[in-house]
Formats: C-alpha cells, structure tokens, sequence
C-alpha cells in the first residue's frame, strides 16, 4: 500500500510558536491539519475507485489514528453495522455473489491468485452471478484477478493536495491559538 509522511522544515519560528503551546493543544492542531490533509487523498480514492463497485466506494472512509508520538491518516472500510443495513436497502450492489456484500479493499487493489472456493458442508451452494441469470455451484474455479491498484494512483495525484491542504490547516490552527 502507499504511504505519504510529511516533514516541517525551515519553518524555526512556526515550530517554536507551535512547541510553546500545551501538549493537548498541539495534539489538537495536528490531528486537524491531518485530517485536511487526508481529505483530498480520500476524494482521489474514491474518484478512482472501480465504477463498477458502487458499495466499495461508498464504503471508503478516513480514520485518523495515533500511534507512539505520530499522527497517521488511514484510508479504509466501513464495516459497522449501520453501513451494512444500509447497503442492503440498495437493490442489485454487486460485490461478492452479487448480493450486495462488501468486497475487502485489498481483493480489489492487489492482484489474487486462482483458486477453488467450495461451499462446504451443509451450507448453499454458491451463487456466481451471469448476465443471463445464475448458476448455482458447490464448487467454483475463481480464475483470479489481476489487481486495479487504484489507492497506489491516488496516492500519486493527490500528493501536493493533501501536503497543501495539511499545511494550510496547520498554519490556520497555530495562528489561532497563538
């Protein structure tokens, strides 16, 4: 997957403006300028995802985390239980079996290789969706895929968009607390 880190240099006097403020209050100011930053990388995302996948698009969403010291940006899925009830009011989706179930964001962005899936036990056959109808298998030959990799292109369009955005809000945020 891609990843963008972003460093202040040759800026003295703003991180000495911004050091010399409380630790929560600098914990505030970057997480907003990351968020703004994020925010044109999830609109690349989504504007480059597959248009044949509706509900992986919708599905995409920025989260930001903190881990040991720094501020991370993360493109991801919606999995709750909200974003599911809602999909299924929507006819016709697609995703796995065609009924509308959300396909893992790396299925679709790496490439797979073939496989057997089987249904298994007791269970349904499987469904594989036709234009014709259905076909209905306990045992199905997935030829696999050879990746989109459109999170990899977004990543490089939106790069100055996101650093500017970031920067933008950064300066913003510091300028009024100071």
């Amino acid at each position: 997957m891609a990843a963008t880190a972003i460093r202040l240099e040759g800026v003295d006097r703003c991180i000495a403006k911004f050091e010399s403020l409380a630790r929560a209050t600098q914990r505030t100011i970057v997480r907003k300028a990351v968020r703004a930053g994020g925010a044109p990388f999830l609109a690349a995302v989504r504007a480059k995802a597959p248009v044949r996948n509706r509900l992986l698009k919708r599905s995409l969403v920025l989260l930001i985390r903190a881990y040991s010291g720094s501020v991370w940006a993360i493109i991801g899925q919606e999995k709750t239980k909200s974003f599911n009830k809602a999909r299924l009011k929507i006819k016709r989706l697609g995703g796995i079996s065609g009924r509308g179930d959300l396909v893992p964001l790396h299925l679709v962005e790496e490439p797979t290789r073939g496989h057997t899936i089987q249904s298994g036990g007791k269970r349904r056959a499987l469904v594989i969706p036709t234009g014709t109808g259905a076909v209905y298998r306990r045992r199905f030959r997935h030829p696999g895929t050879k990746g989109v990799h459109f999170v990899r292109a977004a990543a490089a369009q939106a790069d100055k968009q996101s650093l500017a955005a970031f920067e933008a809000k950064f300066v913003e945020e510091l300028m009024k607390e100071a």
